[in-house]
């Protein structure tokens, strides 16, 4: 009976902490703009699914791993999760296995922009990220790739996302 009552009031916590933060933000944006951020606060609603974002150079291999590990789940993959020897992933999709949501990503570093940006999207809301790198690619996007990796290209420059040793 305890654990139930300290569930409902760490969700009354959560909710005046989100009330709290939005009167903040109308405050200091003004009205339109909190409420537009509102929105996008939704987004980040509770998931039961651990996302994992597959993420890396175009023809990583990145499709093909996600193939394979639906494959060893005995998961049939989606008509759209494709492997070709042409671009085929062009927004970031996902597919759910077990208590897993893989997000395919197109290909960064391959000389599109909307691509990079999709990929890059599909991080904001990721719980784990699985860089594929295969050696032949290990000089493609190295930059980018390393402000991912330390959390540089979610924050402010010279800011430390992570905590030291993560």
């Amino acid at each position: 009976m305890e654990d139930a009552q300290d569930d409902v009031t760490a969700a009354s916590d959560r909710q005046e902490w989100i009330r709290r933060v939005g009167e903040a933000v109308e405050t200091v944006a003004g009205p339109d703009l909190a409420a537009q951020l509102a929105e996008l606060w939704s987004g980040f609603g509770p998931n039961p699914l651990t996302r994992v974002t597959v993420y890396g150079p175009y023809d990583s291999g990145k499709t093909s791993l996600i193939k394979r590990l639906l494959h060893e789940d005995r998961i049939e993959p989606p008509e759209w999760l494709t492997v070709s020897a042409r671009r085929e992933t062009f927004t970031a999709e996902q597919v759910t296995a077990a208590d897993l949501e893989y997000v395919d990503t197109p290909g960064m570093a391959g000389g599109n922009t909307q691509h990079d940006d999709a990929a890059d999207d599909a991080l904001n809301l990721t719980d784990v990220l699985l860089l594929v790198l295969p050696p032949q690619l290990m000089t493609t996007g190295t930059e980018h790739l390393r402000a991912v990796a330390t959390g540089a290209l979610f924050g402010p420059a010279g800011a430390a996302l992570f905590p030291a040793g993560a």
